[in-house]
């Protein structure tokens, strides 16, 4: 599914979630924008990311965590999980918005260098 945003990327888009109080929900995260940026860092469409083309996304060990079939790339799943696993430990209030502490955390940190 296409972002009604087409032109902004997920980074502005948590900003902009986050500058108008509409917060993140964890229901309504906005997975379609991670699916897109997906789509877009599949170079060669073969529906896999290999850690080229994630670009230093993931360090080794995260990307190992994030492939658990070890075939050496991630599925569109594989990595919309490593997404929401990101989300969810930059999110320790579990109260289903990242506000701007827990944006600025290492793990907010973590989740925006994903999903440049």
């Amino acid at each position: 599914m296409a972002s009604d945003r087409p032109n902004v990327s997920f980074r502005q888009q948590l900003r902009t979630y986050h500058r108008t109080s509409l917060g993140l929900q964890c229901a309504n995260w906005r997975p379609e924008a991670a699916s897109t940026l997906f789509d877009k860092l599949d170079r060669d469409h073969d529906g896999t990311l290999d850690r080229r083309e994630l670009g230093g996304r993931l360090s080794a060990a995260e990307f190992a965590a994030a492939d658990p079939d070890e075939d050496g790339t991630l599925s569109k799943d594989e990595y919309l999980k490593a997404v929401e696993n990101r989300f969810k430990v930059a999110d320790p209030d579990n109260d289903g918005t990242l506000d701007e502490k827990e944006l600025r955390s290492r793990s907010g940190q973590a989740l925006l260098r994903l999903l440049q």
